[in-house]
């Protein structure tokens, strides 16, 4: 076959973001930022084709440092819930950090079977006294699994539905602890069970 019979065929890749995904000229495609991509391909002298679409989700590493600042953070443009995809790699021992936990929840957390200890309930997100709770809701689509939440207390909290007030997503393999004051708090969760996989 001649060299010019041959490079009608060549293939020669294009990515529609690489602020998201990249592909190298053998067509291995890497990601590099959140977001979505189109990947196309031209052979030769043929049209450009599509081959494939690409998604790539960020994720965020809970510690020590950042734990309660991303359980906490919420904007109006992001509708006052903690929006994002978090896990774990390791236990995170939060003694001696308290927050004002509460808000709702639109993520996923995924503690890859780790546990969080020894945080402080030291309010509600919305000023609740009787708002005890890690997030006031999961939301429909997020989700939290395989995490483990041992020792938090409650400092100027009277009480609290649950440790989720609701639930409108998917809690899997969840496992809480010495939670609060048992006289006054009501638990794992609080409200609506809809989608209950595994254990808890």
């Amino acid at each position: 076959v001649s060299e010019g019979v041959l490079s009608d065929y060549e293939a020669t890749y294009r990515s529609s973001a690489e602020s998201v995904a990249t592909v190298a000229e053998n067509g291995v495609v890497s990601a590099v930022g959140a977001g979505k991509a189109e990947i196309f391909v031209k052979l030769g002298k043929t049209a450009e084709q599509k081959i494939a679409d690409i998604s790539v989700t960020a994720w965020t590493e809970l510690t020590k440092e950042n734990f309660i600042n991303c359980m906490t953070y919420v904007t109006a443009e992001n509708g006052w819930c903690v929006v994002g995809n978090y896990y774990l790699s390791g236990d995170i021992d939060l003694e001696g950090q308290g927050a004002n936990f509460g808000a709702p929840f639109k993520g996923i957390l995924d503690g890859n079977g780790y546990a969080v200890k020894n945080a402080t309930f030291t309010g509600s997100a919305y000023g609740n006294q009787a708002n005890g709770a890690f997030f006031g809701d999961i939301l429909e689509g997020a989700s939290v699994k395989n995490i483990a939440f041992v020792d938090f207390k409650h400092q100027n909290v009277n009480q609290g539905g649950g440790f989720f007030n609701s639930n409108h997503g998917t809690i899997e393999n969840v496992y809480v602890k010495r939670i609060g004051n048992p006289d006054s708090y009501g638990g794992l969760i609080g409200g609506k069970l809809p989608y209950w996989n595994g254990s808890a």
